[in-house]
């Protein structure tokens, strides 16, 4: 592999056969605080958090499947609000993957055991469903509709982004990445989604591809949508990673050496851009150290931290220059951001 300094910071690799050319970010361990976090009290601390995110200005929504319910927060971690379901029956949630906010009242939860949408108010009662004949990762109002990203299980299944609106998805010309083996084909096609600006939105991989889809919306939905394909950049700790590929059976050992380049982000509307979860490829303890990285709306980097605890769901609060993110022990942090980061 051949690798050529286009800066102080970024080192590109050689160009792969089906994406843009890799992109790492040199010395970055040196060049990445460590984060202060001190745990945060939350009352009756969810189990099993799968996702957290700000559903408004105000407002953070964390799905706890463990638990069963979905809490709204305000920016104090105070609970505001515990929508439960029930195991089985008519209010029962299979496998919720994300969760958006309409209005005060009406939540929209992205389910992946019955490939739909689900409309419930904040007392858990359904208002209704969305049918998607695929199996939902994230969404994202826009509009009326939503724009809905899609795990690709079925091997016929040729879009990973779609758009749906009055009750009809339309795929919007983003292909799945190929892979040898379904199961490395679903962990690869597997994206976040965050709004950049009101007009672009960044479709980012979450395992295996360090690969993000910059995807530009016509306004008012008049016009037509552009995608661009973009690296997104990578801790140089991890290059050893980019390119394995565990064989089957699948060892559970194995399964964690892959590239998590994405494994959640949030959007910086300071910056413009958005900030991601990734890993720095050196160990914490039993697990990968994991980092946060700042970038603009074209995926150029800008600042990064290393977090002190193994941390997976977080959300961003820009007010507060804050990550919240819930560790592996099922423990809340804060985490103050400083001005400037690693640059």
């Amino acid at each position: 592999m051949r690798s050529a300094v286009v800066s102080p910071i970024l080192l590109l690799a050689a160009c792969a056969a089906d994406g843009p050319e890799a992109v790492y970010i040199e010395d970055f361990v040196d060049r990445s605080p460590t984060l202060e976090c001190s745990v945060a009290d939350i009352a009756g601390p969810p189990a099993a958090v799968v996702r957290l995110t700000m559903v408004n200005d105000s407002l953070l929504a964390a799905i706890a499947d463990g638990d069963r319910e979905i809490l709204l927060l305000d920016q104090d971690l105070t609970v505001r609000a515990r929508v439960r379901w029930e195991e089985e029956g008519p209010s029962a949630l299979a496998n919720p993957a994300d969760v958006e906010l309409v209005g005060d009242t009406l939540l929209v939860v992205a389910e992946r055991g019955r490939a739909r949408l689900t409309f419930l108010d904040l007392h858990g009662v359904q208002r209704g469903h969305l049918a998607l004949g695929f199996v939902p990762n994230r969404i994202l109002r826009d509009g009326d509709g939503w724009l809905v990203s899609a795990v690709p299980l079925a091997p016929t299944q040729g879009e990973i982004l779609y758009r749906v609106t009055d009750g009809r998805p339309e795929g919007m010309g983003i292909a799945p990445v190929h892979e040898a083996t379904p199961q490395i084909k679903a962990l690869a096609n597997a994206t976040v989604m965050v709004r950049v600006g009101s007009d672009r939105v960044v479709v980012a991989h979450q395992y295996v591809r360090a690969l993000a889809h910059l995807v530009e919306l016509p306004p008012e939905g008049r016009g037509r949508t552009t995608v661009r394909d973009v690296a997104v950049p990578l801790p140089e700790g991890v290059t050893g990673t980019v390119a394995f590929r565990p064989e089957p059976p699948f060892a559970d050992e194995e399964m964690r050496r892959l590239l998590a380049p994405v494994i959640e982000a949030a959007p910086d509307p300071s910056g413009g851009g958005m900030l991601y979860l990734t890993r720095t490829g050196r160990m914490l303890g039993d697990a990968w150290e994991k980092a946060l990285v700042r970038v603009d709306a074209d995926m150029t980097y800008l600042d990064s931290w290393i977090f002190p605890v193994n941390v997976g769901p977080f959300a961003w609060l820009p007010q507060r220059r804050e990550a919240v993110a819930v560790a592996e022990d099922e423990r809340w942090y804060r985490c103050a951001i400083p001005a400037g980061g690693g640059t």
